[in-house]
């Protein structure tokens, strides 16, 4: 009798407890899995498509203008871009390939003419076309599209495709973010079996394990995709939890080249090619936030416009080489002596923008004439010949009452001032 209770008693006890926990457990973990996987499924289009909009801006920035095919010789044809030929230039998408695993192609019309992805001997396979329905729904449509299962050579890919236009609006072709089915789905794969061993183990605590798992997953993918929507925003100074980046699995390493992508994103965009200086776009942010602070603190600032004096006389005579050589030790001078005062941008051509803050036009003028003075005494080395020349300031100090382009356009005004006067010299 009490062991027909105790059988009892024990069956009623599995029967209440461990069946339904294990039954719980394994509903927690087909829930957790579908979840994990629509998640990831969702930030790795996400993310693809992110970067593919990273790569178009980058070549926007790189190289200015339309896309077109033109002939080289009597048959061959070769991308160009604004004015110049892109095709065989695999930088950029190579070393995003590097840094985040994922593989981008460029198409001009249904033909693939710049890509990182190889055939089994190592070459790349350019010159061949866009699968059909790829074709119809993406360029023929003109509509962006994911495939969770796009075959391309002899390999499947999560991708994802959208029309590439020129300024006019004309579809010329298709860019295509892609990421290997296999890594994807063994990511998944790994991360589902790790919480059924988990449900398994301990099946009193498999649903609170296997929520708090799926929760702390959810946070790392949101995390990322708070930051890839920044980045996507033009937010380029953002910083990526520590949460994320100190993680030894996937995510820290996905987050970790994500961070490298948006360091490579930021020189590309932020930073002027030849001076190494900032380029105008990012002049014009970091005065803006520059004028922002003033207004709130009440602290002055002076913004001031130097130009090179003949500097087109220069070109004419020694080069367009010699040109960029004085171009870059201005800008070498214009840097050094920047630090701790504002910043120094290259503002057009020969034009430089410098802005001090803290300082009134006094004290940035004192500033100003140190600079003068050391580029005055500067001698450049060109092709055995030693190159001198001399700068125009004009500098102003700012007034929050006054909107940024007019205390730009004071600034300009005294620099066109000092050049009427006689150049080589600083107008306040």
């Amino acid at each position: 009798m009490e062991n027909n209770k105790r059988k009892s008693l024990k069956f009623i006890f599995l029967r209440m407890t461990i069946f339904p926990i294990l039954i719980l457990g394994i509903l927690i973990v087909i829930f957790s899995s579908g979840t994990f996987t629509k998640s990831m499924q969702t930030e790795v289009r996400s993310g693809l498509k992110n970067l593919a909009i990273s790569v178009l801006n980058t070549y926007d920035v790189a190289y200015p203008g339309d896309y077109a095919l033109q002939l080289q010789g009597e048959k061959a044809l070769q991308l160009i871009k604004g004015n110049q030929v892109i095709s065989g230039k695999y930088d950029i998408i190579d070393k995003i390939k590097k840094e985040t695993g994922i593989d981008i192609t460029i198409f001009y019309q249904d033909t693939r003419v710049l890509t990182t992805i190889e055939d089994e001997d190592g070459t790349r396979i350019i010159a061949t076309a866009a699968h059909p329905m790829i074709l119809r729904e993406v360029y023929d449509q003109k509509q962006e599209k994911f495939y969770n299962n796009a075959s391309i050579g002899s390999d499947e890919y999560f991708a994802y495709y959208a029309p590439l236009y020129n300024e006019d609006g004309t579809c010329v072709g298709m860019i295509a973010a892609a990421k290997p089915a296999d890594n994807v789905n063994a990511m998944i794969h790994r991360s589902v079996y790790l919480i059924f061993v988990l449900a398994v183990a301990a099946m009193v605590l498999t649903s609170l394990v296997s929520i708090g798992f799926t929760r702390r997953i959810v946070d790392i993918i949101q995390e990322i995709k708070s930051f890839l929507s920044s980045v996507e925003k033009g937010n380029l100074t953002s910083k990526l939890d520590d949460k994320v980046l100190n993680r030894p699995d996937e995510f820290g390493e996905m987050g970790r080249s994500i961070l490298h992508m948006q360091k490579a994103l930021r020189i590309l965009i932020e930073q002027d090619a030849l001076t190494k200086l900032y380029n105008r776009r990012s002049g014009e942010r970091k005065t803006k936030a520059i004028y922002e602070r003033a207004k709130k603190t009440g602290a002055p600032f002076s913004v001031s416009i130097g130009d090179i004096d003949f500097f087109k006389k220069v070109n004419d005579t020694y080069g367009h080489e010699a040109g960029d050589a004085i171009l870059k030790s201005v800008a070498k001078i214009l840097n050094q002596n920047m630090v701790g005062r504002g910043f120094a941008a290259r503002w057009g051509g020969e034009e430089f923008l410098l802005v001090y803050e803290n300082a009134t036009q006094k004290v940035a003028a004192e500033a100003l004439n140190d600079i003068l003075g050391h580029i005055r005494s500067t001698e450049v080395d060109y092709q055995d010949q030693k190159i001198k020349v001399t700068m125009t300031f004009g500098v102003v100090e700012g007034d929050c009452n006054k909107e940024i382009n007019v205390i730009l356009k004071e600034a300009d005004d005294k620099l066109y001032a000092g050049k009427s006067s006689g150049r080589n010299c600083v107008m306040d």
